[in-house]
């Protein structure tokens, strides 16, 4: 199976693959035809793969992702080459509502700055098992954008957390400037080796002095698995 990954509902997801013959060389395959999983189960008739690049055995399709929904799909290719050996190949992809870029969902009357290892749309990527201190000058930064200071995030009585379906973190500073706040989080070596979902989604959200509980930004946490070292 080929995971061809993440596409917006109404992108365009082109894909392509070879057919070959029982000894191995390229074949144009006699009636390719092609069928759609969606995320329920339910399968049906997608185009017919057509031929690419005038290539012998290259063939392939679009599959338009406009009012799909979203989940995992798998595409099954098949089509019989001139030795009658039947050659297939799933493809699998996911539809999502929202990119990265679209997830930070900004909300009252701040908005959200972004600064290393949070990357401008939102996405936050940690490598599972290390250390995001201030010490070492790795924090996990978010700019609120506030410069009336209306939200109050410095005051004693108020607390910015991170929360995700694996984590829930409280900010360890929140400093403010001319412009805003800036909202630190730190995680150890044990918090971020906990992660073990490749992705999941995140919320930054403030409990303001008054009680009142404001949403700043959504996004994506990526988690990068740690590579073991040899005993």
């Amino acid at each position: 199976m080929l995971y061809l990954g993440a596409y917006k509902a109404g992108q365009l997801l082109p894909y392509m693959l070879y057919f070959h013959s029982e000894w191995g060389e390229l074949a144009d395959p006699a009636t390719p035809s092609a069928r759609l999983r969606d995320p329920a189960g339910v399968w049906t008739s997608a185009a017919a793969p057509a031929k690419q690049d005038a290539q012998t055995g290259l063939w392939g399709g679009v599959i338009d992702t406009t009012g799909l929904a979203t989940g995992l799909y798998n595409l099954a290719v098949k089509g019989t080459v001139a030795t009658a050996k039947a050659v297939g190949c799933v493809i699998a992809f996911h539809v999502i509502a929202n990119t990265e870029d679209d997830l930070v969902s900004l909300f009252g009357a701040a908005t959200v700055e972004i600064t290393s290892p949070v990357a401008a749309g939102g996405l936050v990527t940690l490598h599972a098992g290390d250390d995001y201190t201030a010490l070492h000058a790795r924090p996990i930064n978010f700019h609120v954008l506030d410069a009336a200071h209306a939200l109050g995030l410095d005051d004693a009585e108020a607390t910015v957390r991170f929360k995700a379906s694996q984590v829930t973190w409280t900010a360890t500073s929140v400093g403010t400037d001319a412009t805003g706040y800036l909202v630190s989080f730190e995680a150890t070596a044990a918090e971020t080796g906990a992660l073990t979902l490749a992705r999941q989604a995140y919320e930054l959200e403030a409990t303001l002095a008054d009680d009142s509980v404001v949403s700043l930004a959504r996004g994506t946490l990526v988690s990068v698995a740690d590579i073991p070292a040899l005993p």
